[in-house]
């Protein structure tokens, strides 16, 4: 009561929790949703980033470009360096050298759609 915590604070206080109650919580994705997901991704990462540098041969600097400072890891680490990697190879999309290594790549397995679905 001396910092100012007073009946109209509680009232308020209530208030608020009432209004957070009353809506639906985030996006509609769990805990479990979260965790398999994360599976799945820790899964893929290390053979497919063994394809896309087996892909990636024929393009030194590229490889270097797409891979560097990543490798298979597990749990979140493997979805922030998946992540990376996925960004990288959309960045190559419309050079004409990227989407040679990219056809490269996509032959090997790791293909647009694939990408997007792992890149959710």
């Amino acid at each position: 009561m001396k910092r100012g915590f007073n009946e109209a604070e509680r009232q308020r206080g209530w208030s608020l929790l009432e209004k957070v109650g009353a809506h639906a919580v985030g996006d509609g994705n769990t805990d479990l949703d979260v965790r398999d997901a994360i599976a799945e991704i820790d899964a893929w990462d290390e053979t497919n980033l063994r394809l896309i540098r087996a892909g990636l041969t024929r393009y030194p600097e590229i490889r270097e470009q797409v891979l560097e400072g990543v490798e298979a890891a597990s749990g979140y680490d493997a979805v922030l360096n998946v992540d990376k990697v996925l960004n990288r190879l959309a960045a190559l999309e419309g050079k004409p050298e990227g989407e040679a290594a990219l056809k490269t790549v996509a032959e090997r397995g790791v293909h647009q759609a694939e990408r997007r679905r792992v890149g959710g």
